[in-house]
This record gives C-alpha cells, structure tokens and sequence, in this order.
C-alpha cells in the first residue's frame, strides 16, 4: 500500500477498497418433460350375439396416434368392431362397423386428446354359433411421435 504526500506535506490515505456485493447466481428450474407412451389392450371374447363396449380414460394430455384391430379365422365378417376417441368416431368412419375375417388391420387413429377422456371400443358378434376373441390395441403418448407425417385432428 503505497501512501500519497498532499501539498502541505500530509499524508492522504488511499480510499478503502470497494465492496463488490455478493450476487447469488438465480436458479431457474425449468420443467423437466418426461416422455410417455403405451399400449391400451381392448382385447375381449364376444360370446354368441354378444354386444360390448369397452372403456378407457386416456391417462395424460396427449396424442391416440394408431392401433390394430385383430379378427381371427372363423370370424366370416360376422364380427364388427368400431373406435371412437374422444366423442368422435375414428374407425370405420363410412359405416355403422368394421368387419373383416382372418386378418391383423393397422388402423390410423390420430387425435389429441386430453387427460382422462375417453377411448371406447365397441364390439358385437352377429354370429349365432361361435364365440370369438377380438383383439384392439390403440397406441397413446404424452407426445406426438417424430414419425407422424399427418395433420392431428
């Protein structure tokens, strides 16, 4: 510390150092987003003439993006299934029900949706010997998968 001489002779003594205030860095906690995504299984064996609606209630906001629809051999378009998200019907979108024999169908379902609406499948058996087991399976995400190319309804 070195010390000025003033004119007269006296000493000034240097001015005290400045005091730099401590500035906590502000923490900003941003939301972590935490994908999410599953299968709902509507698999049900119809009875002989049985009618059925099955139920779900989507678990987040987010997206019913496709599905499957599986009608074993022996079903001779005897079976009809149809899908409504939401309050609005997604398959078949032409007809009362969709109905087919000895096939796995990929059905495109694209629709946000918000948490706790639902997804219903309705499914009935026309025939009046064979009971048969109908699988839908319907894909859901909190998010809209990078591979859909199509406009969300």
């Amino acid at each position: 510390m070195s010390e000025q001489v003033s004119e007269i002779g006296g000493r000034v003594p240097e001015p005290p150092a400045a005091v730099i205030p401590k500035v906590e860095p502000k923490i900003v906690i941003k939301p972590v987003f935490e994908p999410e995504g599953g299968v709902l299984d509507f698999s049900y064996e119809l009875a002989v003439g049985e009618e059925s609606q099955l139920k779900e209630k989507m678990p987040w906001d987010g997206y019913v993006v496709d599905g499957s629809i599986s009608y074993p051999d022996g079903c001779n378009d005897l079976v009809g299934v149809r899908i409504t998200v939401d309050g609005k019907r997604l398959v078949p979108l032409n007809t009362q029900w969709m109905s087919y024999n000895n096939v796995v169908m990929p059905v495109t379902l694209l629709r946000r949706v918000k948490k706790d609406r639902l997804i219903v499948v309705d499914m009935k058996n026309n025939d009046t010997v064979n009971p048969h087991l109908i699988t839908v399976s319907v894909n859901i995400y909190n998010y809209l998968p990078v591979s859909v190319k199509r406009e969300v309804v």
